[in-house]
C-alpha cells in the first residue's frame, strides 16, 4: 500500500506542474504530456501487481487523459465557425 500512495503522490505532483505550466505558459515546462505518459508507465508497473489498490493510480491516469480529450475536443469545436464561415464561402464562389 505504500507504494500506491507514493505512486499517487508524485504522480499527482507532476500533473499540478504539468496544469500550472499550461495555465502560466511564461514559466518553464518543466513537465510535459510526453514526460506524464511515461511517469504513467512505471506507476502502472510498478503498482500493477497490486490488484485491490492499483486502481488508485489508473483513475488518476484516465482523469488526464478525459481531459486531455476534452481539451483537444473544445479546440475543434472553436474552430468549427470559422470553417464554416470559410465553407459558405468557398460555396458562394463556386456556385
Amino acid at each position: 500500500m505504500v507504494a500506491i500512495n507514493i505512486w499517487k503522490s508524485y504522480v499527482s505532483y507532476a500533473i499540478q506542474e504539468y496544469t500550472e505550466s499550461v495555465e502560466y505558459p511564461g514559466n518553464d515546462k518543466v513537465v510535459d504530456v510526453l514526460f506524464l505518459r511515461t511517469l504513467f508507465r512505471k506507476a502502472d508497473k510498478a503498482t500493477g501487481h497490486h490488484v485491490s489498490q492499483s486502481h488508485i493510480v489508473w483513475d488518476i491516469q484516465k482523469d488526464f487523459e478525459l481531459q486531455q480529450l476534452s481539451a483537444q475536443v473544445r479546440g475543434v469545436y472553436s474552430l468549427l465557425p470559422s470553417f464554416s464561415s470559410i465553407l459558405g464561402l468557398v460555396r458562394l464562389l463556386t456556385s
